[in-house]
């Protein structure tokens, strides 16, 4: 699991990096949106397999919403102008995407009826896309298909359904980009078109053995743990006052 946080990592900084605003050059923008799109299926699969194996998931989801809380304005800094109007979107980081889907995992778990089930699925995918949570509702709709399908005998269709929701996402971007739908806006097209990269993630979470982090002493066992909460601050943080420091100045 240390090996997917690490590269999950760095497909988040390159999502970061290509939306940023510091790239201006929009070919380079795409190819590393493309490649760090697969962050967001590792960080799903990361996030599903904590909600298994923590042993206190409140701890867990606080620790989420508290790195979300503490992001949210360099968040903000780094993706709005400092004059635009106050719209809780515009504070959700990835961290809130985490808790949010960690918070969907552990109730789906909970609901006794398939029925229950799918109702609950439907209703946060849609809550998901009203709230804004980052690169809803299709961040949300892989995490579920990660978490849904779980079980060994199911593997082989979360594996299909995360290529294949790839290829769509990838083929009705493209429909709506050439026939030049006024709706819809053509960098957002592109931007969106650029999650099917979420795919290429496939192999790593199929070849996962289920190990965790290879470390025995407790010191090392909790910077494995926390590295990462800290890795995310210091770069949303970063790109913060880079950004800030590159308007003003």
């Amino acid at each position: 699991m240390l090996t997917l946080k690490i590269i999950a990592f760095a497909g988040t900084v390159c999502l970061n990096l290509a939306w940023c605003g510091l790239i201006k050059l929009l070919p380079l923008q795409l190819a590393l949106s493309f490649i760090g799109a697969s962050s967001i299926t590792l960080i799903a699969f990361a996030a599903n397999e904590a909600v298994k194996k923590t042993s206190n998931l409140t701890k867990y989801l606080l620790r989420l919403l508290l790195l979300a809380v503490i992001c949210a304005f360099p968040y903000f800094t780094v993706y709005r102008d400092l004059s635009t109007a106050f719209k809780f979107s515009n504070y959700l980081s990835a961290p809130f995407a985490v808790f949010f889907i960690a918070g969907v995992f552990s109730l789906y778990d909970k609901l006794p009826y398939k029925w229950m089930k799918t109702g609950t699925l439907i209703l946060f995918v849609i809550i998901s896309a009203v709230l804004g949570v980052e690169y809803a509702p299709v961040s949300v709709i892989f995490a579920l298909f990660i978490h849904c399908y779980d079980s060994e005998p199911q593997r082989k269709f979360r594996d299909f359904n995360i290529v294949f929701f790839s290829v769509v996402i990838a083929a009705v971007c493209a429909i709506l980009y050439f026939t030049k739908i006024e709706f819809f806006k053509w960098n957002e097209l592109l931007k969106t078109a650029t999650l099917s990269g979420a795919a290429l993630a496939v192999p790593l979470i199929k070849n996962y053995n289920g190990e965790n982090n290879p470390f025995t002493k407790p010191v090392a066992c909790a910077v494995a743990k926390f590295a990462f909460y800290f890795a995310y601050a210091a770069l949303i943080g970063s790109l913060a006052l880079i950004k800030y420091f590159a308007v003003t100045h």
